[in-house]
């Protein structure tokens, strides 16, 4: 793997990098590492031997990146890596201002990295920064998860409309967090992700990422030129994730196009969702799950509420029909579809989960916490609180907790 490197001359700021820390303090964070695993180990035998599920999978959990993240440029990309920003008091722009925050300079804009609370994530710096792995892990002990799989932040957002921008900026991102979880004992899992627009490039690093541990594809729902998720242009990259055994996952996220700036005008929460509905109804009906037959997908933190209506809207030309029976039937296959479709949907500890399994079934549900984030679906205890619901059967929960997201990240 290749070692961060250190940025020279005035442009960019110098950035500390891993390998500053001295051997005696890597000796101590591997140990504790150890420790952890062996306590992970422990943790999931004792839920076992006590008739929980044998793991909870936290299926959406977060990183902030930070300066070390982008330490893996190459040398000939330099200038071309992110730099944080600060500003005096009273000197931010208007939408740095609105929430404590920095400033990251990507491509020749400046967009917002939030300096998220202690008190409001239940989170450090440490264990959002990934600074500490032991920490975070014992984190993960407290809230009784055994493993993460972490999409990024600030990478969320489309932050470039520039291959050569974009490929040193996955690629940095995707080695850092390689290095970092590499000493989790395999509870920190990650999602990799792809220079979509150069399509070489995207399956040179999403081998690279699968060798290297990634377990699932973020993927935007709608990007690169205003692309739908069932643009044919994302087939190659489909056709090598079925090929690896890897799934593709639509996260919540934001394009880099004024239709995002259009959709934002509506309520807050509304507009990333809907990205992801629109991706599961081109996957769905642009045949991309039949032609990828064995490629898993995965639809995260946009709830799963919106999946009866969704599904109904799929299948809308055979629902149009004055037959009753054969309407009611339609209804009925609804959880056979997302089997079949191998697509799984990250639902609220908060939702109706009755209604919902009644309609769609329990074999596609899982759950995250949001791990690092404060906004609507960050819920610390959601695994937790789904294992304690009376109003669904601890079979459900216990799919919903553990089983479906080992299932959606191949996680044995």
């Amino acid at each position: 793997m290749a070692k961060p490197v250190q940025a020279t001359g005035s442009k960019i700021p110098r950035m500390a990098t891993f390998a500053a820390i001295d051997l005696e303090t890597a000796r101590e964070d591997r140990n504790s590492a150890c420790a952890a695993a062996e306590n992970f180990a422990v943790l999931s035998e004792r839920r076992l031997t006590s008739g929980g599920p044998a793991m909870f999978i936290d299926c959406d959990s977060h990183i902030d990146e930070c300066v070390e993240t982008w330490s893996y440029f190459p040398k000939s990309k330099i200038d071309l890596r992110p730099a944080e920003m600060t500003f005096d008091p009273g000197q931010e722009p208007g939408y740095l201002a609105a929430r404590p925050s920095r400033g990251v300079f990507i491509d020749g804009e400046l967009y917002r990295h939030i300096l998220r609370r202690d008190d409001t994530t239940g989170t450090t710096m440490k264990t959002r920064e990934l600074r500490d792995i032991p920490l975070r892990l014992k984190h993960m002990d407290d809230l009784g998860v055994d493993s993460q799989v972490i999409y990024p932040t600030t990478l969320l957002t489309e932050v470039t409309k520039r291959a050569e921008v974009e490929v040193p900026l996955c690629e940095s991102y995707n080695r850092w967090l390689a290095d970092r979880c590499s000493d989790s004992g395999g509870r920190l899992r990650w999602a990799c992700v792809l220079p979509v627009r150069s399509i070489d490039d995207a399956l040179k690093e999403l081998r690279r990422a699968k060798d290297d541990g990634a377990v699932a594809i973020f993927k935007r729902g709608y990007e690169c030129d205003e692309r739908r998720a069932s643009d044919p242009y994302f087939h190659p990259i489909y056709e090598l994730a079925e090929e690896l055994d890897i799934p593709i996952c639509m996260h919540i996220a934001r394009p880099n196009t004024g239709v995002h700036s259009a959709l934002s005008k509506t309520r807050p929460g509304l507009f990333s969702a809907a990205y992801n509905i629109d991706a599961f109804l081109g996957l769905l009906m642009d045949g991309v799950t039949e032609k990828f037959s064995k490629l898993r997908f995965g639809m995260v933190e946009s709830a799963a509420g919106w999946l009866p209506y969704a599904l109904w809207l799929s299948s809308f030309d055979k629902l149009f029909s004055n037959e009753p029976g054969k309407r009611a039937a339609l209804r009925g296959s609804y959880a056979k579809v997302l089997e079949d479709e191998r697509i799984f949907v990250t639902c609220e500890s908060t939702e109706d989960l009755p209604t919902l399994i009644a309609s769609v079934g329990d074999n596609c549900l899982c759950v995250g916490s949001d791990y690092g984030h404060s906004d609507r679906a960050a819920i610390m205890q959601a695994h937790s609180n789904i294992m304690e619901r009376t109003d669904i059967d601890k079979a459900s929960a216990e799919k919903i907790t553990s089983d479906n997201g080992r299932a959606l990240y191949g996680i044995s």
